[in-house]
């Protein structure tokens, strides 16, 4: 069981590399990185880094009662999907890793761990402002390694975008 959590420990790794990698590769973008928290099932931070336009990749880090979530996802963005009174809301939708450990305290109990894919959707919205995004999202889940279960992630967040 220790060497599936460091082999999935490896491909978050991994995934960071690639993102960095592709981040010095590409032009410098204003307003390219975001950073933030989530408030939610699970909360924690947010890092968003625009790949481009309409693309991003997006981490989580959270905790719930004694669980860890880590979640990996690659998103498309729809601009200007909306226009509620002058206010501009846009959605995404992606594909991702969703990686949960809970930790057991009880002599009798085994830890838990699942990894699984993850599909979030959500809005957001862009203060014209600020660079301050403030979001919405959903993420469903489906755990394949060491059980086989369903899940719904959810929170609203904020990020400072750099």
């Amino acid at each position: 069981m220790k060497s599936a959590v460091i082999a999935i420990f490896r491909c978050f790794i991994l995934l960071g590399l690639l993102v960095a990698a592709a981040a010095t590769a590409t032009a410098q973008d204003t307003e390219q990185i975001g950073v933030g928290i989530i408030l939610g099932e699970p909360t924690g931070f947010n890092v968003n880094y625009r790949l481009e336009r309409r693309r991003s990749a997006d981490f989580q880090l959270g905790f719930s009662s004694s669980r860890l979530h880590l979640n990996a996802s690659y998103l498309l963005h729809e601009r200007r999907a909306m226009n509620l009174d002058g206010v501009v809301i846009d959605w995404y939708y992606g594909i991702g890793v969703h990686y949960y450990h809970h930790d057991r305290d009880r002599p009798n109990q085994d830890d838990e761990t699942d990894l699984g894919v993850r599909v979030p959707i959500g809005l957001d919205h862009s203060f014209r402002r600020m660079p301050l995004v403030a979001f919405a999202e959903l993420g469903p889940t489906m755990n394949v390694v060491e059980s086989t279960s369903f899940g719904l992630d959810f929170g609203l967040g904020l990020r400072y975008h750099f």
